[in-house]
């Protein structure tokens, strides 16, 4: 195995890790407080796509590495619809809907353009899920070693990407890596008391 091979490899482990960690986190404290449900919908969507993206470019750490990250945030998902009493077909639908549809287009797109369909959910999501550290009263749901690795993750995709001449994750690793650290600083103020939760008010509305 080559060093490109094996630091791709590297990269495919980190993603569904990192995922596993929030599932694990949640079925240990059995609480999904601070978490993003649209977030976790929009992961779904981004796994499903960069999925396809690997059947379609024949590189086996792609398809790997999403496929189980497609499962986690699927679980994760699954887990936090039933503690907040939603519909099961209206969480999960749409996200795999639209990550097929996407996967499906990647072969009449450039590689470059195809990243940045999938990097605009994956940055909204992490936009959300840094709403949701500001504005929740509790953050106990949220899971500090899913985005230690998730960062990792995203650092080990830009590089390989590089290495590997793959525009699509480099822009999308990095893009990506960068508001991963904004959640990370959040999530750090949040828990040491030095940002304190800014609840969602009718009032905040006027003031646009």
């Amino acid at each position: 195995m080559t060093g490109l091979a094996a630091l791709g490899w590297l990269a495919a482990v980190s993603g569904p890790v990192a995922n596993l960690s929030q599932l694990w986190h949640i079925l240990r404290h059995r609480r999904t407080d601070g978490l993003s449900l649209l977030m976790w919908q929009l992961l779904l969507t981004v796994a499903t796509g960069w999925a396809m993206h690997g059947l379609n470019t024949g590189r086996a750490n792609i398809i790997a590495t999403n496929l189980v990250s497609a499962l986690g945030c699927f679980l994760v998902l699954w887990l936090t619809q039933r503690e907040r009493h939603l519909g099961f077909w209206r969480v999960m639908a749409p996200p795999v809907a639209l990550g097929l549809v996407v996967g499906l287009l990647d072969p009449h797109l450039p590689p470059a353009l195809f990243g940045l369909i999938l990097l605009a959910p994956a940055v909204a999501g992490l936009v959300f899920q840094a709403l949701a550290l500001i504005r929740s009263d509790d953050i106990r749901g949220v899971s500090p070693w899913n985005l230690v690795l998730n960062l990792t993750c995203q650092v080990l995709w830009t590089v390989w990407s590089l290495m590997a001449h793959d525009p699509a994750i480099t822009w999308a690793g990095s893009c990506t890596g960068v508001a991963v650290i904004i959640n990370l600083t959040l999530y750090g103020l949040r828990r040491g008391g030095v940002l304190r939760a800014r609840p969602y008010r009718l009032a905040d509305r006027a003031d646009g």
